[in-house]
């Protein structure tokens, strides 16, 4: 029988599953961060539909 082989490894390994942990852990911090940021110049008289903001996760360029 044939095998297919590629040229990536297909096992992820403890670096990558890191990686992608702290990449996680700060997307969350910076999310909170920017939001904390936000809410001390948001006027209390807008409804909060209004008081949203895109995602960090929108702005942070990931290597893939």
């Amino acid at each position: 029988m044939f095998k297919v082989v590629s040229s990536e490894p297909s096992e992820f390994n403890l670096e990558d599953m890191i990686r992608t942990g702290v990449r996680k852990m700060l997307v969350t911090a910076l999310e909170a961060e920017v939001t904390e940021y936000i809410e001390k110049f948001i006027s209390r008289v807008l409804p909060p539909y209004l008081r949203s903001s895109a995602k960090v996760e929108s702005f942070v360029l990931t290597t893939t």
